[in-house]
């Protein structure tokens, strides 16, 4: 699809942006490489966060210290069209499946993949879910594995991602969000979204599974695991995000599934959800 918003181009194929920003044509958005890693797009009225790569991988530097590009790790798009992200030992953070022959930043606030023919083949999109949305768990039921959809892309991604969890869940135990609202949103707005108090503690979700981009082309069928035990009271953005919490991690939908109650109950631990990226999945 052609947009018609006006736009300017951020990056060209085998191009890097690092430790800089760029401000939309109507001058409403900008797009920042972060020190810290990530790759956000903000409203310059208020500094609101729109979009977020959330590929966070170091705190802040120190006061004084001088920093190179280098520091920053790496954000660029690839000669083969791949947008990504690296940190410093060029380790991928974040990368799109789409390829493109040009990154653009648009008067809407968009990042976005154009082709030849300038069609988008890829964009960031903008979270729909405000600041004070809650995640509906009505209905949700303890040692239920929470899945929560953010990308909206890929249609026949999901429908697998659906399967795999049917085949998996035979005492229906998981507890699917399937809705728009949540389109794009990153891992921290889906966490800072659970509800704040339960009539039972007990009852709370003790990770929450998240069925972004990544997870839709993911070659293992892995979803983002977030390890709500390791949260701190009063969640911080700020703090949160440059914490050194081993917090997530890649959790195959079996696990997230059929391994949950497990380690709900205290019967397994963290480490034991997530996948080892060797090819074998560490719950059975």
């Amino acid at each position: 699809m052609v947009s018609a918003a006006e736009h300017i181009v951020v990056l060209r194929p085998g191009e890097q942006f690092q430790a800089r920003s760029v401000t939309s044509p109507n001058g409403t958005y900008t797009l920042e490489h972060q020190y810290d890693g990530d790759v956000v797009v903000r409203s310059v009225a208020d500094g609101e966060e729109i979009w977020a790569a959330d590929s966070v991988f170091q705190g802040e530097p120190d006061p004084g210290e001088p920093l190179l590009d280098e520091d920053y790790g790496w954000f660029g798009l690839q000669e083969d069209g791949v947008l990504a992200v690296r940190n410093c030992n060029g380790t991928d953070l974040w990368y799109t499946h789409r390829r493109g022959q040009m990154l653009v930043l648009d008067d809407e606030g968009h990042i976005a993949l154009l082709d030849d023919s300038g069609a988008r083949v890829w964009e960031s999109g903008s979270v729909s879910a405000g600041p004070d949305r809650t995640l509906d768990l009505s209905g949700y039921r303890m040692f239920s594995g929470l899945v929560v959809r953010t990308d909206f892309s890929d249609p026949e991604a999901w429908a697998r991602i659906l399967s795999e969890i049917a085949e998996n869940d035979e005492n229906s135990a998981a507890f699917v969000i399937d809705d728009p609202v949540w389109a794009n949103a990153s891992w921290l707005t889906v966490v800072s979204a659970l509800p704040k108090e339960w009539d039972d503690e007990e009852m709370a979700p003790r990770a929450v599974f998240i069925a972004n981009a990544e997870a839709m082309h993911d070659p293992d069928g892995c979803l983002l695991g977030v390890n709500l035990d390791d949260v701190p009271d009063g969640l911080d953005p700020d703090v949160f995000r440059h914490s050194d919490y081993d917090f997530s991690g890649r959790v195959h939908v079996r696990s997230a599934v059929a391994g949950y109650p497990g380690y709900a109950m205290g019967l397994s631990g963290w480490e034991e959800m997530l996948w080892d990226d060797l090819g074998a999945e560490p719950w059975e």
